[in-house]
């Protein structure tokens, strides 16, 4: 079975291929530098939620005192 196809064929073919393995390869990398980029805010929202803990201890350990103390 001999199976011929003519050269504007393989050119369209090569062009898909080449296109899909482009489409591929940057779905890939966008993925990846949305994960880096997620991961950073997610750092960041961690810190301020820490930081909002400490404030309200630190808030709410100073206004206890001054509720109890005669």
């Amino acid at each position: 079975m001999n199976i011929t196809f003519s050269f504007t064929t393989r050119l369209t073919i090569i062009a898909l291929l080449s296109f899909v393995i482009f489409f591929i390869v940057t779905l890939l990398v966008v993925y990846e530098l949305g994960k880096e980029h997620a991961i950073e805010m997610i750092e960041q929202e961690n810190q301020k939620i820490s930081l909002d803990e400490k404030k309200n201890i630190q808030h709410h350990q100073s206004t206890e005192g001054k509720k109890w103390s005669p």
